[in-house]
């Protein structure tokens, strides 16, 4: 708790906009965001450093947690949680930029109907610190893929969600564990999340699509985007999906990030300090993962690119393979 008081400390406008709809932003009387009235409640002077402010009718609240107790009927471990989440993953007004801010920048409106959906699960969700006790069904999940050793070195672009309600065609059909990925563009502002439906035991969720994307903040918002699952330094590694992307930084050490599709592979928007970059190509009967390297690498003719795609023959039946698929194949013999 004293770690989140401190991260939160200076942060207290962006958080209450966040969770509070036209929170006031001045330290004068004015309508309070609790049982409304006029001219009633005030910030206090350091309210941007502890969240405190104070109404005539409904008392002091010396901090911020006191008052989004208040506000959403919250325990204090429930607006511990939400502050959590929000300095983690960002707020609303920097991660979903507002529409004014967001037009001046780009063609397409901003989805305030979709940033509020993404807000909803990132709420909902849980920062894994300790994969076993946190997300027995996702650490069951990434042993069963060989991927077992990411339970020391688990990205904090995850997270978990233990009953996610799944949707076909706008009908809601169950609800499943879920780990979920933090889709971020090339300013760092989250897009959109991926999800990934599971069963209790560790496999994907018996679903038509247990692997989804949540709609994005605007359209064409995921080009160029990608789960950061490990900060890029010099060296930057990327692949399609999130499970070959921990099996290439398994085997290698290196810092790398799931581009979701072959499409994301291709449109990706790499960070200015990569000098080296490696593609870490999937192997398709279509070609598409090795054209998408290959998009990619010629976008970036200054930077050292690499690709590297699987010898291995395409499975009889499957219509690719991937590196998690090679890796944890060597790792098991």
């Amino acid at each position: 708790m004293h770690d989140i008081k401190r991260q939160a400390s200076g942060r207290w406008a962006a958080i209450m906009a966040a969770f509070v709809p036209n929170f006031p932003t001045t330290n004068k009387h004015c309508l309070c965001p609790i049982h409304g009235g006029k001219d009633g409640f005030r910030l206090f002077p350091d309210f941007e450093s502890t969240g405190g402010s104070v109404c005539a009718t409904c008392g002091k609240f010396p901090s911020g947690f006191d008052l989004l107790k208040r506000i959403n009927g919250w325990t204090l471990a429930e607006a511990a949680k939400a502050v959590e989440s929000f300095l983690r993953c960002g707020a609303t007004s920097n991660v979903f930029a507002s529409p004014a801010r967001q037009l001046k920048s780009t063609q397409h409106a901003f989805n305030e109907k979709a940033a509020n959906n993404l807000n909803a699960v990132i709420l909902q969700s849980m920062i894994i610190t300790n994969l076993e006790q946190d997300a027995p069904p996702l650490a069951r999940y990434f042993k069963k893929r060989g991927l077992g050793g990411v339970i020391d070195d688990l990205s904090s672009e995850l997270l978990f969600n233990t009953e996610l309600p799944y949707y076909e065609d706008n009908c809601l059909t169950g609800y499943y564990p879920c780990l979920i990925g933090i889709v971020r563009n090339p300013v760092n502002k989250i897009v959109t999340l991926h999800r990934t439906f599971l069963t209790q035991e560790g496999t994907k969720a018996p679903v038509p699509s247990p692997k989804k994307l949540m709609q994005p903040t605007e359209a064409r918002a995921t080009t160029g985007a990608a789960i950061q699952l490990y900060p890029a330094g010099e060296v930057l590694a990327v692949a399609e999906g999130i499970e070959t992307a921990i099996a290439v930084h398994l085997a290698t050490g290196w810092p790398v990030w799931a581009c979701i599709s072959a499409h994301g592979l291709a449109s990706l928007i790499v960070p200015p300090q990569v000098k080296t970059l490696y593609i870490m190509a999937d192997k398709d009967k279509s070609k598409r993962g090795e054209q998408a390297a290959l998009q990619l690498a010629s976008r970036y003719p200054n930077i050292e690119t690499k690709i590297f795609q699987p010898s291995a023959a395409i499975p009889h039946g499957e219509k690719g393979i991937d590196w998690a698929d090679v890796i944890t194949a060597e790792v098991a013999s």
